[in-house]
């Protein structure tokens, strides 16, 4: 479900014309962001096209998702449930040339009052950690998502 900052059920129009062709992308790519949300309709309608998995809120303060607490809204905040819905949400993004940003804890990053325009990935749920041996040595992989914090716990054992 597409809700707005609020937590209310967004609705999103089908646009006149059917979906986007795929042989209009090197066209898409050079006009300007603002028109290809007017042509698409919105950024919701994108996402309740793909089917997400996870969460999605429109128009979301970004002060609610950084360490310093500042930042307007992003068009969209989407949150996959997992690594498949991760890989889907890439793949929808790119094949229409969406505008996206990639945001971990949101410790580094300091957002304008203007907002981020277009999607933002939220992976602070894309969390984990792996240790493997490799001969005298151990490897330790974590996923995008997880805070350092628990990284170092996991190295530490």
């Amino acid at each position: 479900m597409i809700a707005d900052s609020h937590g209310q059920a967004a609705a999103c129009a089908t646009p006149a014309g059917g979906p986007f062709l795929r042989e209009t992308l090197p066209l898409w790519n050079k006009i300007p962001f603002e028109v290809r949300l007017c042509l698409v309709q919105n950024v919701g309608e994108f996402l309740e096209k793909i089917k997400l998995k996870g969460r999605v809120l429109l128009d979301e303060p970004m002060s609610g998702h950084t360490w310093f607490r500042i930042g307007g809204p992003a068009d969209a905040l989407v949150a996959p449930e997992g690594l498949e819905e991760l890989a889907r949400l890439f793949a929808a993004v790119n094949a229409q040339g969406m505008p996206f940003f990639v945001l971990g804890g949101g410790a580094n990053i300091l957002v304008s009052d203007r907002g981020i325009r277009g999607i933002v990935i939220d992976l602070s749920g894309i969390r984990g950690c792996r240790v493997r041996a490799d001969g005298e040595r151990f490897l330790l992989s974590a996923l995008a998502g997880t805070p350092v914090d628990e990284a170092c716990a996991v190295a530490l054992d």
